[in-house]
């Protein structure tokens, strides 16, 4: 090995042990729960995100969604009350990113249902 390589390899030998001490501590915090993270995606094989978690300081969403036609989703949420009038919980259904249904209840009000007008085109 040339003098050239020798120091290249050398140079990247830190790098190295750098991320492998940065994975096994991440997998040794995955096995003792204490692994934090604020958003989670799955992928499929193509690497399309096809589940999500999100977390915020007022709100928490799970998303799963479709690929074709749209993207379409369902989409669990609690979101943490900032007018007054309390947590807003509920499962909505989007299509094409918009909203088309909505079960979900504000504070202490009765749960509602709400679903996207009966369209021609559907």
């Amino acid at each position: 090995m040339d003098h050239d390589r020798q120091q290249a390899s050398q140079a990247t030998v830190p790098s190295l042990h750098e991320r492998l001490a940065a994975c096994e501590t991440a997998l040794s915090e995955l096995r003792s729960g204490a692994l934090s993270v604020r958003r989670l995606s799955i992928c499929d094989d193509r690497g399309i995100e096809r589940a999500a978690i999100e977390i915020t300081d007022r709100s928490t969403v799970f998303r799963l969604r479709t690929t074709e036609p749209g993207p379409n989703c369902v989409e669990m949420f609690a979101h943490d009350s900032d007018d007054g009038e309390g947590p807003h919980v509920g499962v909505a259904v989007t299509r094409a990113g918009e909203v088309i249904g909505e079960f979900g209840f504000v504070g202490d009000a009765v749960p509602r249902l709400w679903l996207e007008s009966a369209r021609e085109d559907a």
